[in-house]
C-alpha cells in the first residue's frame, strides 16, 4: 500500500499514490513514472503533489528535495506535514521556499494550502492522458478517498 499505488483513472487521468517522502524516493518515484509513462515520444505531463514530512527534515534536505521535485513537468506543494511539530507557520515557509527554489530553476511549481484546493486543483488543471502523483508521507493520499466537500484533519482545518 502507498508505494507507487496505480488508484485509477480519473477524468482520463492517471493516479498514483506513493508514501515518498524522502528526496531520493521522490526521485525514484518520477524517474520511475517517466520511463513507465512515457514510453516513446510519449508527452504525457507528470504532475507531482507533493506535501513534506517534518520541517526540519525538510530544511536539512532542501536542496536534494529541488533536485529531485524537478523531474516533475508540475509541482504541486502543500505545506509541510508537521508529526511532531507545533509551528503551522513553518510548515507552510518551507513549502513556500521549495516552491520558490523550483520555479527559479524554471519549473512550473505552485503551493497549495488545503487538500480540498489540492483535489480542486487537480481537477480543474489537468488534462486526460497526464500522470497525477501524490507523495508524502502525511495526509496527501486522502485526496484520492475522501468524498467531495472540505477533507476534514490537519489541513483542511
Amino acid at each position: 500500500k502507498r508505494r507507487f499505488e496505480h488508484i485509477g483513472i480519473r477524468n482520463g487521468v492517471t493516479l498514483i499514490d506513493d508514501y515518498a517522502h524522502h528526496p531520493s524516493e521522490v526521485a525514484a518515484v518520477l524517474s520511475t513514472a517517466q520511463s513507465l509513462c512515457r514510453p516513446g515520444l510519449s508527452r504525457r505531463r507528470i504532475w507531482c503533489a507533493f506535501q513534506p514530512h517534518q520541517v526540519l527534515r525538510t530544511r536539512r534536505l532542501f536542496d536534494e528535495f529541488v533536485a529531485a521535485l524537478s523531474l516533475a513537468d508540475r509541482v504541486l506543494v502543500l505545506p509541510a506535514f508537521t508529526a511532531r511539530e507545533a509551528d503551522q507557520a513553518s510548515a507552510r515557509e518551507v513549502s513556500r521556499e521549495l516552491v520558490s527554489h523550483l520555479t527559479q530553476l524554471g519549473c512550473r511549481a505552485r503551493m497549495l494550502t488545503t487538500l480540498d484546493h489540492l483535489r480542486e486543483t487537480m481537477e480543474t488543471l489537468t488534462r486526460p492522458g497526464d500522470i497525477f502523483l501524490t507523495l508524502g508521507a502525511g495526509d496527501i493520499g486522502r485526496i484520492h478517498y475522501e468524498p467531495e466537500g472540505r477533507i476534514p484533519g490537519h489541513l483542511a482545518g
